[in-house]
């Protein structure tokens, strides 16, 4: 310690022996996105919240299990509902994403925003509309259960690293986890390269 205390004594202090101990290190910082407040932040997961509750809803007043003509086909009576909620998802999803657009949300990719929109809300009324089919009130109530999972899975509004281990193991498994994502990336860009593309594969097979 007595050398070591001489050895410092010893060095001469100049500007640039100062500037060196204030910042040793040179930052580069580069933005890749930028979002204006918190609304812009929490609204891919509002989105994908209000579309898959909107398939929740259509699916609890519309009898879906109804068969209007009894000397139909059973591929008609199929055809008929599909054709139906497809409709009605694609205008919630329409409405939803020009409303929110009108109302203030800035988009940089206002294209993607809507494919994505289209196609979440899609997949959350056909996936509610297969367990209506195929269970009835039970199965209505499993898509409930979804929806209670996908509130916390889906890192809509905390980072998954503060989430327990039970929602880090169930978020690749959820719909809302890749509509999150692609919302993100079509707001405010700067996402991982092909990250869309994956959001768009997962709906579309799930």
């Amino acid at each position: 310690l007595s050398a070591g205390a001489k050895q410092v004594n010893g060095i001469k202090l100049t500007n640039e022996t100062a500037k060196m101990f204030a910042a040793p290190t040179h930052t580069t910082q580069k933005h890749y996105s930028y979002v204006s407040n918190y609304g812009h932040a929490l609204a891919p997961y509002v989105l994908s919240l209000a579309l898959y509750v909107g398939a929740l809803v259509f699916n609890f007043a519309y009898p879906i299990r109804k068969v209007s003509h009894k000397d139909g086909t059973p591929t008609q009576w199929f055809a008929s509902k599909v054709v139906l909620g497809g409709l009605v998802a694609i205008g919630m999803a329409v409405i939803e994403a020009s409303l929110i657009i009108l109302g203030g949300l800035t988009v940089d990719h206002v294209g993607l925003f809507y494919a994505l929109a289209i196609i979440f809300s899609i997949t959350s009324m056909y996936f509610v509309m297969m367990l209506s089919m195929a269970f009835d009130n039970p199965g209505r109530f499993v898509a409930m259960i979804m929806l209670m999972l996908q509130l916390g899975g889906a890192g809509g509004t905390f980072p998954l690293e503060i989430t327990n281990s039970f929602y880090n193991a169930i978020h690749p498994f959820l719909p809302m986890s890749y509509s999150v994502l692609g919302f993100r990336q079509a707001i405010t860009s700067g996402i991982y390269s092909g990250s869309v593309a994956n959001c768009f594969g997962f709906l579309i097979g799930f």
